[in-house]
């Protein structure tokens, strides 16, 4: 099983572009009979990479595990093998917050390609892993980073509080 890492991805900007952001994202509004079949046997999501970022059907068609299948074209164009994993959104007039799990890394290759569909909104992703304590911070605009940032937490053991790992 992959270590899977907390993603909180924060969505500012513009009013409109953040309404048409949540309604793509959001797979749980489609009829069940005309959800894409690849994702049909999970669970929808409210942040949906595949919507936002489609995998084309040519690589459907290959498979998953097969060379140039979804799993290479996703490591490649998301920068993680599965899109996010349990999410849960918050929000306001001018704000959306995502809680959502990625497996071993943060969607870097698919946030910096939606930040360029949505130029009018920024992109804040906080990624933290908790098996290695790797706590990495992102901010996206119009296709690019402008902010990365990486340290490594420092948990005490539940145990021993004066023990640091």
């Amino acid at each position: 099983m992959a270590d899977m890492g907390e993603n909180i991805l924060e969505i500012a900007g513009d009013i409109n572009q953040l309404k048409r952001f949540q309604e793509i994202a959001d797979e749980t509004v489609i009829p069940l009979s005309k959800r894409d079949p690849y994702y049909g046997e999970t669970s929808p999501s409210v942040l949906s990479f595949h919507r936002l970022h489609p995998i084309p059907d040519s690589v459907i068609a290959i498979g998953y595990d097969p060379p140039g299948g979804s799993h290479d074209w996703q490591k490649r164009h998301w920068g993680v093998k599965w899109g996010g994993v349990d999410a849960t959104l918050e929000g306001g007039r001018d704000w959306l917050r995502y809680v959502f799990d990625t497996a071993w890394n943060p969607p870097l290759s698919w946030l910096a390609k939606v930040s360029a569909d949505y130029p009018l909104l920024t992109f804040e992703l906080s990624f933290r892993n908790p098996i290695s304590n790797w706590v990495d911070e992102h901010v996206f605009r119009v296709g690019e980073q402008i902010e990365d940032e990486e340290e490594i937490e420092e948990y005490r053991d539940a145990k021993n509080p004066a023990q640091v790992l």
